[in-house]
């Protein structure tokens, strides 16, 4: 073994052609760029990808560039120009392996004897930017003698790596994609270059010849896990033919049984270390994916992720949705359905399409009769034959009491089947938390909160971002420890003014699209919030009629129950805000409000055709989610958590006593609105405005300090801190 260390200086700069080095290394033109953001599809500046020479590589050894990371230069050692895992897979040539060695590395001069002397072939090593004397951080570059194929890079990577262990040597596994990107020479605070050579086999690597046993192994190892997949694929059949026999044949739950999560990262270029995913998009090298426990679902923290489309939270259909159809669900949804197939050698899709037509044959006319107002704009719809529109008629009473049915529920007690429900409450009082809760129950057939559900796909027409919601719905997974995984809950992309007849038939069309693909006939379709949702005036009676009428057409449409998310007025106790011609058509309403305590009430305020069900109270529980920010800080959200907290106001005060009289005159003072200012935690009253009142009424002003305390233990008062002001947290 003999090595060769290289000086910076350009008297002892070492000639190249003096090392053994496989001319079609030398030669060849590998894919190259400047600055991790080079890419001809980065959405800033982006720019055709260049070439560099193997031996233009090897001139860099002694004169390495000094550039910050954003203007340093790198290569892929692949003589095709892409940046991308499976072009590179499929089309790369690659003309020398490499390691990256970050993690408390020997000296480079050990680090490349070793790995000279272990796979008898030169290795080039150099020390990066970030080197330090006590952390010689360095990459050591093995030139092959022989093409790689981007189909075999992969595998050999990782038996370099495995090597490299053995030697008592950690790299860094990212190397193992192959588009993964290893920085040039660049000279940082220090800088060495050093070479190693097995004189006994001068020259590059001969990898299938050196790797050929391990090679063998790797090839076992797939051939085990493509039967272990094909095993587990028979399972999910057999799961399917369960599925379908109760309903459930969903693609997305089909495709999620027979593709382990694992395998779906492994195939689209994510990298398993430790316990973390790196993605094959990450510029970083830290992998920023996690798994969950039950390895169903994943989620990135990889910022190149969600600027590339990839939700913050997903499953192995939304790979295959983000990978293969370029984030197209509804393109998923059908390769899926086509690809899955039943015991009976239908398509998922024809098995769903069928039995979807036969569920909805004997209510379809009855159904598209009050869908035919949406569609009249629709050119198509206009040809159709409109002969079954229902026509005006009278029924025996007789008939109806015999057809008499008891409430049908989707939560008992709560929210009935086939209904228009309303759910109101001021900005932060925990509304869409209501709403996320009762539509993750309903979806996943979980009890609300003791309230039996029944099971049903739910629709959730999203006004707000998707990354909010992703962290609501995990934190309510956390919470009630019940996955989301593969249960029919589906998410808008955006709101829709369902007070137009074209944007609510647009509404219906994919709503109906996507049950008749997946099987799942709607139960519930959460509105959140009318205001996202709503394009007209919400005090016109008439535009808040155009908003029901359309809201009873997707209602009609699958018998499903329609749940409202709105803000409340001014006065919460007056009701929701806008147009009463709302509250008059709803079915059910509630009101969600929120006290100084942190307690969130829900309170019942109209139930048409059941008994009112009793007050619950709950908090806003704190869930520590799986992922940490950009500052390492862990990132919190919130769920509705039931509490035995007072619902409602808290005992009044002895009539004629002192706290009592203090109580009525702040009342009396809370009802006219020059005097009280109402906010969202109940009515402040300025102790200015208080005293003359308290003197008028001959309350002794040496017990009003008295009386006050008495009040703020009792629950309600709260006495400002600067003491200016009183503020009554339940009003009259």
């Amino acid at each position: 073994m003999t090595a060769t260390v290289v000086s910076l200086h350009p008297s002892l700069a070492f000639d190249p052609e003096a090392l053994a080095l496989p001319p079609a290394f030398l030669e060849a033109r590998l894919c190259s760029g400047v600055g991790q953001y080079h890419s001809p599809n980065a959405k800033v500046n982006p720019r055709a990808l260049e070439t560099v020479t193997g031996a233009a590589v090897v001139a860099m050894l002694n004169h390495p560039q000094t550039a910050p990371k954003a203007r340093a230069r790198w290569v892929i050692f692949s003589d095709y120009l892409s940046r991308g895992v499976k072009e590179q897979r499929q089309q790369g040539r690659f003309y020398a392996l490499w390691a990256d060695l970050d993690r408390n590395p020997p000296d480079l001069q050990t680090a490349a004897n070793r790995l000279a002397e272990n796979l008898g072939a030169t290795v080039l090593a150099y020390t990066s930017a970030s080197a330090t004397p006590g952390n010689p951080k360095a990459r050591l570059v093995v030139p092959l003698t022989t093409v790689c194929p981007g189909s075999r890079v992969e595998a050999c990577q990782r038996i370099l790596n495995d090597r490299l262990e053995a030697l008592g040597i950690t790299p860094d596994r990212a190397t193992e994609r192959a588009n993964q990107v290893c920085y040039l020479p660049n000279r940082g605070g220090f800088y060495a270059v050093a070479v190693g050579e097995d004189l006994l086999a001068l020259g590059g690597l001969e990898w299938s010849e050196t790797f050929a046993a391990e090679l063998a192994a790797h090839d076992k190892a797939e051939a085990d896990r493509q039967e272990a997949l094909e095993r587990r694929q028979a399972e999910a059949r057999a799961k399917l033919a369960e599925r379908k026999a109760t309903g459930q044949a969903s693609p997305i739950a089909a495709y999620n049984a027979a593709y382990p999560l694992p395998l779906v990262l492994e195939a689209y270029g994510y990298t398993l270390l430790g316990s973390r995913w790196l993605s094959p998009l990450s510029e970083s090298g830290n992998p920023g994916v996690t798994v969950n426990k039950d390895g169903t679902r994943w989620h990135t923290a990889h910022d190149s992720d969600r600027a590339a489309g990839l939700p913050e939270w997903g499953d192995a259909f939304d790979l295959l949705t983000h990978w293969e159809h370029d984030g197209d669900r509804d393109a998923a949804l059908r390769a899926v359905g086509a690809m899955m197939t039943t015991d009976d050698g239908r398509t998922l899709t024809e098995y769903n399409q069928d039995r979807y037509r036969e569920a909805r044959q004997a209510e379809a006319l009855e159904a598209f009769d009050d869908l035919g107002d949406l569609e009249a704009d629709d050119t198509e719809a206009k040809g159709r034959n409109t002969t079954a529109r229902r026509v005006f008629a009278f029924t025996p009473v007789g008939e109806l009491v015999d057809k008499l049915r008891p409430v049908s529920w989707l939560v008992r007690g709560y929210v009935e089947a086939d209904s228009l429900a309303l759910v109101y409450g001021e900005p932060g009082h925990g509304k869409s938390f209501l709403a996320i809760d009762l539509a993750a129950s309903i979806a996943s057939g979980t009890p609300w909160h003791g309230a039996e559900t029944k099971a049903g796909a739910v629709f959730y027409i999203a006004g707000e971002g998707h990354n909010g919601l992703a962290r609501r719905f995990k934190a309510w997974e956390t919470q009630r420890g019940a996955s989301l995984a593969g249960v029919p809950l589906y998410v808008s992309r955006r709101s829709a003014p369902l007070d137009d007849k074209a944007s609510a038939a647009e509404v219906l069309r994919t709503v109906d699209t996507l049950a008749t693909e997946t099987g799942q006939t709607p139960a519930l379709i959460v509105v959140d919030t009318l205001a996202r949702c709503f394009g007209g005036d919400e005090n016109s009676a008439t535009d808040i009629g155009a908003f029901v009428a359309n809201l009873d057409a997707l209602r009609h449409r699958w018998r499903a129950t329609v749940l409202v998310v709105h803000h409340s007025g001014k006065d919460s106790t007056r009701g929701a805000r806008g147009s009463t011609a709302l509250r008059g058509a709803v079915d059910a309403e509630y009101r969600v409000t929120k006290d100084p305590a942190g307690t969130v009430t829900l309170e019942a305020t109209k139930m048409k055709d059941a008994d009112t069900p009793e007050r619950r109270a709950f908090r806003l529980a704190p869930v520590a989610l799986p992922l940490v920010d950009e500052d390492g800080a862990p990132v919190w959200s919130c769920t509705l958590e039931p509490t035995e907290a007072r619902t409602g106001p808290p005992k009044r005060p002895r009539r004629g006593s002192h706290a009592g009289r203090v109580l009525e005159i702040l009342e009396k003072l809370a009802s006219f609105p020059d005097e009280g200012e109402t906010g969202e935690a109940g009515c402040r009253v300025a102790v200015e405005t208080l005293r003359p009142e308290l003197e008028r009424e001959g309350v002794d002003r040496r017990r009003v300090a008295e009386a006050l305390e008495r009040l703020a233990v009792l629950g309600w008062v709260l006495l400002e801190e600067n003491g200016d002001s009183v503020r009554l947290l339940f009003l009259p």
